[in-house]
């Protein structure tokens, strides 16, 4: 009788163990948004009407949380060189504010094939501080930028 009360212990307590350490299933990946239909979001903010409709599609694009780190770098691109070339049609489209932008692509994606053109267009951006016509550029850019320029001299 103890050995079969003893084989009956054992038995219950391989099976409390087993349940015990049975692993949680992982919770799935978050499914990443293929490169197709970015595209298609991506070209769709920028042929937006105007300026400042073009800039809430790619703040919007931006915001997803289902982008690849290229993807993201991608938009910013796109918001950054929007921002830069655009003067004061939007309360964004300062060349701080498109500095700001670069400087977070290049966070995000540093060896993003598109790193080259986007410095190209930074210094272009830089230079273009030293005009009054941007000093009313909002500060939170402004104190970014400056933040950025101080990083790159070293």
């Amino acid at each position: 009788m103890t050995i079969r009360s003893t084989f009956a212990a054992l038995l219950l307590a391989a099976g409390l163990a087993a349940c015990a350490s049975a692993p949680e299933p992982e919770a799935p990946a978050p499914a990443m948004l293929s490169d197709e239909a970015f595209t298609v979001l991506r070209k769709a903010a920028r042929g937006e009407a105007t300026q400042p409709k073009r800039e809430a599609a790619l703040t919007a694009l931006i915001a997803r949380d289902d982008l690849t780190d290229s993807q993201r770098a991608e938009a910013y691109y796109d918001r950054g060189f929007l921002r830069g070339n655009y003067v004061r049609d939007d309360a964004w489209a300062y060349p701080q504010c498109a500095v700001v932008d670069y400087m977070k692509m290049q966070e995000i994606a540093p060896d993003h094939r598109w790193i080259p053109s986007m410095e190209k267009d930074r210094d272009y951006q830089f230079s273009r501080f030293k005009y009054s016509t941007f000093d009313t550029a909002p500060q939170e850019c402004k104190d970014a930028a400056a933040d950025a320029r101080a990083e790159l001299l070293g």
